[in-house]
């Protein structure tokens, strides 16, 4: 994310320094791009880190299932494979 921010600031800068230098307010457009591009970016993440974090998300579950302990019925896994053939 902080990539992203760092190349639109730096697209930001160029084109209003080309706008300065050339007196010309065509590079508007790329601004305009540069800000719709950035805020579709800036949605998805938070649409993403939404759905992860949230009750059912990948990232909740796991926290989650390292949290609680295992059943007394069963024995904590000790890295062993002792299976029957």
């Amino acid at each position: 994310m902080i990539a992203i921010l760092l190349i639109c600031l730096e697209i930001v800068i160029y084109a209003e320094v080309v706008m300065v230098y050339l007196s010309d307010l065509s590079a508007l457009y790329a601004l305009i791009g540069i800000v719709g591009g950035l805020a579709l970016a800036i949605w998805a993440y938070c649409e993403k880190s939404g759905k992860e974090n949230t009750k059912g998300g990948i990232t909740y579950d796991l926290a989650m299932m390292s949290k609680t302990p295992p059943p007394a019925g069963e024995d904590k896994d000790d890295g062993s494979n002792n299976e029957e053939v």
